[in-house]
């Protein structure tokens, strides 16, 4: 679930997700497992059998960014784990590590790439087609 949900955070595909998923509950044992995955979130349902209850439980991502540091600190845990490099309770320890780490880059507030230096370009444009709407003819406008 932690590999589920560490990946989908940190920007991998919902495909990726799902597939990682599946092999790492199918490594483990677990058949008849079931993964949905959405924007924000991963749902993992599980049925040992027919006359069982359906197991299922659903994590949400709650914040979405592009850190590919994270993202292939997951993927290691993960493919180890597969490879069986690496033992149950050290690959849940290592996953859940993971989110604690402080990140490896930041991106400045008044870089063009981050959400506030949109924000600024856009009430600043806002102005300048309010000061041009009058004179559309002027150089800039």
């Amino acid at each position: 679930m932690r590999i589920g949900e560490g990946l989908l955070t940190n920007g991998a595909a919902a495909s990726e997700v799902t597939a990682t998923v599946l092999r790492v509950t199918s490594s483990s044992g677990l058949r008849n497992v079931s993964v949905q995955v959405t924007f924000n979130e991963v749902t993992i349902s599980y049925l040992a059998d027919e006359s069982a209850t359906p197991f299922t439980r659903v994590r949400s991502a709650s914040e979405r960014v592009q850190d590919f540091a994270r993202l292939a600190a997951f993927e290691d845990v993960s493919h180890g784990y597969l490879s069986g490099e690496l033992p149950l309770d050290e690959a849940r320890r290592q996953a859940s590590a993971i989110p604690q780490r402080q990140p490896l880059y930041r991106i400045p507030w008044w870089s063009p790439v981050s959400p506030s230096w949109a924000v600024l370009r856009r009430s600043s444009s806002v102005r300048a087609a309010s000061w041009c709407s009058p004179r559309p003819s002027l150089p800039g406008c």
